[in-house]
This record gives structure tokens, C-alpha cells and sequence, in this order.
């Protein structure tokens, strides 16, 4: 059995590092090793190990206790993989190494390309085709002017459904979005408002988008759109499996920009990264309270001792206070301040993308 076939390489490699550990102890290891390193998704680190589907590990289990058989280790020697040897942990494993840089400088430019409204929508006036056209021409734009990716977003779609994963919406999102891939040499990613996440990562997965920013990934709040009682993490990353879509990273809001937080007022900034950390997210996002508006900094720089993902800025960057935020945070996500007037609903202004590019060459 592969499984089998890569323990059995593993206590090969381990035992004649490791003198004076006993065969069963070094068996015993590389349970927990293997355990870390054949299935998927299964993240571990000093303190804890999670497991996202107990059936497989318990099925991996058994198969491991044939192998000891087979090996002529004592019998009876059953792994308890919530009590891990700390030692263990420390050594990398395959699922514990972190994921390349998705951008490709330090500190990244990550522009959004605010799609017309949509069809269904209250506001929308433009046909699809046109629609596409506009988020092709802002993406070339963005992305020769020194951007390191982009986020394609339905902003205009207002006042937005609690999960905006309906077909007109959906269809003309992919569409724009394939678009924008082909048109760019920059990573482009996918949001759809207001917490269509399932509906982000199908779109992503259809046009070759490279993420999604999710909101409501852990915990609840109460947004403009209302309740939103349900965090999606669980369903989310079990539908990225089920689609064979682990490529397409995921960046989670953590106590995002217009909601109240009163529902979780007893946890603080830490608190919500090291969960969707533990969730399984690929980085966070950290706002304002609302769009336009800087984080708190003492809250950013509270998020980036908490996790080793990376930390996005996802609301109110200026060409005045980019290096300030780039302190604590690896990317920046710019909208309102690459528009005519820092309006969000305003078209692209040519200076005002310059002086925030020209900021960030700045920092060093």
C-alpha cells in the first residue's frame, strides 16, 4: 500500500538519526508524521493537530496497525493523535510547510476592480458585455502601473444580498473574471458581496483566479445586509476539496469592516486571527469599520504577532500612510484611494494610482 510504502521509508530515514529510540517509538512517530504528511487537509503545529475528516484518520489508523503487524512491532500499539509528542511536532511536515508568496514583492499592491452593477441588480444599467470590457480595461490599467494582483468585486451590486450567490449575479461575475485572468500577468482573485463565499471559490475555480476573500469565515456579526449568524469555514473548505480547487488560496475576514462585533466583544483582534488560522484560512484581512477607513493600529500589529499567515490591509491605505501599515502588514488592499476623489464609485484616476505606487517603491 503507498501509505504503508512511505511509513516504512519514513522509520528507514528517522531511526539511524535518532540513536537509542526504540523501533516501536520511532513507529510510533511516524504515525503521527504520516498522519501529517498523506492526508489532506491536516494541519499541526507545537499544540495542537486538527483533523478535517476523523473517518480517514481512524481508516489510515488501521491500515498503520497492519503495517506494525506486518513489521513485527509488538502488537497493540494504537496512535493517540490528539496527544502528539511535542518533539514530533517541530520536525516540518509536508502539510506544516507554508505556502510560497503569492505576490511577488514584500509589500504588495493588491488593486480591486470594481465591476459595474451587475444584472439583477438595483443600479445595474450596463450589459455584460460592457460590464467586462470596463473590468478588463481598469485590471491593464492597475496592473501596468506597478499592481502586485488584483481583487475582482461586484462594489456597485448595493444595496447587497446576505449571500449574492444568485445565477445573473454569478454568471456575469465569472465571465468578467475569466476576462481580467486573460488580460493580466498578475494574480486576480474574486470577492462576491455580500458573503457568497461558495459562490467566490466556483467562480475563482471556473476562470482561473488564483483567491477569494471571504467574510464570516469564524464567528458571527451583524453586517449592513443583517444576521449573519453562520460561519462558513467548514462548508467552505470541504466545497474547495470536493471541487479538487486547493490551489485557490483563501484570505478571511476577521472582524470586518460594517459590522458590529458586539456578538464577540469578549475576543480581541488575537483571538479572531488564531482562529481562522486554526480554521485553515491562507491569510487574513484586517479593516476599518468601514470602507475608506484605516485599521486600528494597534489591532494590525496585534494580528501579525498572532499568526505567521499573511496580513492584508483591507480598507483606508493612502499614499500617506502606506508605510505606516506596511509595519504590520505583507499586502494592502486599495480601492476608494485609486478613484477620482478617493470615491469608491468614481472612475480610475490616473495620478492618484501613481502616488500610491510610487509610495510603496518608496518603502524600503
Amino acid at each position: 500500500m503507498v501509505a504503508s510504502q512511505t511509513i516504512r521509508e519514513g522509520i528507514e530515514q528517522w531511526q539511524p538519526a535518532r540513536p537509542g529510540r526504540t523501533q516501536e517509538c520511532i513507529a510510533g512517530d511516524w504515525q503521527y508524521e504520516a498522519l501529517c504528511s498523506v492526508h489532506n487537509p491536516i494541519r499541526c503545529d507545537a499544540t495542537k493537530l486538527w483533523l478535517d475528516q476523523e473517518a480517514a484518520v481512524r481508516r489510515f489508523v488501521d491500515e498503520f496497525n497492519c503495517f506494525l503487524h506486518e513489521a513485527t512491532l509488538p502488537r497493540g500499539h494504537h496512535l493517540n493523535y490528539r496527544q502528539h509528542n511535542a518533539a514530533v511536532s517541530n520536525r516540518p511536515s509536508i502539510m506544516n510547510a507554508p505556502r510560497a508568496n503569492l505576490f511577488a514583492r514584500r509589500h504588495a499592491l493588491i488593486g480591486m476592480v470594481h465591476l459595474r452593477a451587475l444584472p439583477g441588480a438595483p443600479s445595474n444599467s450596463l450589459s455584460p458585455a460592457v460590464i467586462v470590457a470596463k473590468a478588463v480595461d481598469e485590471a491593464r490599467q492597475l496592473a501596468a502601473a506597478g499592481f502586485d494582483a488584483l481583487i475582482v468585486e461586484n462594489m456597485h451590486d448595493r444595496p447587497y444580498l446576505a449571500d449574492a450567490s444568485g445565477a445573473d449575479t454569478v454568471a456575469t461575475f465569472a465571465i468578467a473574471t475569466a476576462a481580467v485572468v486573460e488580460a493580466v500577468q498578475i494574480p486576480v482573485g474574486v470577492q462576491i458581496l455580500s458573503g457568497a463565499n461558495g459562490a467566490a471559490l466556483a467562480v475563482a475555480h471556473a476562470a482561473g483566479a488564483a483567491f477569494i476573500r471571504a467574510e464570516g469565515f469564524v464567528f458571527a456579526a451583524v453586517a449592513d445586509e443583517g444576521l449573519l449568524a453562520r460561519a462558513c469555514a467548514g462548508e467552505l473548505l470541504r466545497e474547495r476539496k470536493r471541487l479538487g480547487a486547493e490551489d485557490i488560496r483563501i484570505f478571511a475576514d476577521v472582524r470586518k469592516k460594517h459590522s458590529s462585533h458586539a456578538l464577540t466583544a469578549d475576543l480581541d483582534m488575537g483571538s479572531w486571527v488564531r482562529a481562522a488560522e486554526f480554521f485553515s484560512c491562507d491569510g487574513v484581512i484586517v479593516t476599518g469599520t468601514e470602507t475608506g477607513v484605516e485599521p486600528n493600529e494597534a489591532e494590525l500589529a496585534a494580528a501579525r504577532v498572532a499568526t505567521s499567515l499573511p496580513v492584508l490591509v483591507g480598507s483606508g491605505a493612502t499614499p500617506a500612510n502606506l508605510a505606516r501599515i506596511f509595519e504590520h502588514a505583507h499586502g494592502v488592499i486599495v480601492g476608494s484611494a485609486l478613484k477620482v476623489d478617493g470615491m469608491w464609485m468614481n472612475e480610475l484616476d490616473a495620478t492618484r494610482i501613481r502616488a500610491i505606487v510610487a509610495a510603496r517603491d518608496a518603502i524600503r
